[in-house]
């Protein structure tokens, strides 16, 4: 407001600041795991002025958005992809970037349908000396069906693999359940011919409705020695050596 002293009234006049700068992006949630036919979303958070120009990428490639399998949408600065039914080949990485006049920003979310690592729950060391029972559990968003175990005498190259079907009594799936909580299963094989006093090297790697995932981290058990060679006893025959001669 200025005021010479001179008119009825002093000048009022407003003048409006506005700051440009290039996009700042966040995800909400940078991993997902899902099932077969769930519903996911995947939603990033852009501040920028002006406003940026949003893209989607999956893999390095761009998304086709006339696809009847996802849903782009914007909410103010809230941009979202809906995955209508997930299946094999939604798993992957998305990304989305912002760009505008100032620059761009890019935030990306993962979509797995991988089981959760199997967590051995054996000892390191058998009972026996040519067997061992292998104990394991591992979580799963989509059902587990079989896991595929490889074993290994400690040093060699060469693995030898075992196929296990899962047991569906025994195991807790959450078929009816609505809650985020994994179903967990419960396996074991029986491991036989190994020879005494070796050490194993075993990894586990779950089968689900997206295919085989990766192996676990290496598990090792030692079997039990082999027994002391008995000691001959020689005093007979010293005995006998020394009997005089008839």
């Amino acid at each position: 407001m200025a005021d010479n002293g001179f008119g009825p009234s002093p000048v009022q006049k407003e003048v409006r600041l506005q700051v440009h700068y290039a996009p700042e992006i966040e995800v909400e949630e940078a991993f997902i795991v899902t099932d077969i036919e769930e519903e996911q979303e995947i939603a990033c958070v852009v501040d920028s002025s002006p406003a940026a120009e949003v893209t989607w990428m999956k893999d390095g490639a761009g998304l086709d958005e006339s696809s009847p399998d996802t849903v782009l949408s914007q909410d103010q600065n809230r941009h979202s992809l809906l995955i209508v039914s997930v299946s094999k080949e939604s798993v992957g990485q998305y990304s989305c970037t912002a760009s505008n006049s100032l620059g761009e920003a890019t935030a990306t979310a993962d979509i797995s349908g991988d089981a959760h690592p199997a967590v051995i729950l054996s000892n390191h060391v058998s009972d026996h000396q040519h067997e061992f029972t292998l104990e394991w559990s591992a979580e799963s968003e989509s059902e587990i069906e079989s896991f595929e175990v490889a074993v290994r005498k400690e040093g060699d190259n060469d693995w030898k693999l075992y196929e296990v079907t899962v047991k569906v009594e025994g195991n807790e799936t959450n078929t009816n359940d609505t809650t985020d909580i994994d179903s967990e299963y419960h396996e074991e094989l029986n491991l036989t011919d190994l020879e005494p006093g070796t050490t194993y090297e075993v990894t586990v790697a779950s089968r689900n409705k997206f295919g085989l995932n990766t192996h676990g981290d290496l598990f090792t058990f030692t079997t039990k020695a082999a027994d002391p060679e008995p000691v001959e006893d020689k005093t007979t025959e010293e005995q006998k050596d020394k009997k005089a001669p008839e």
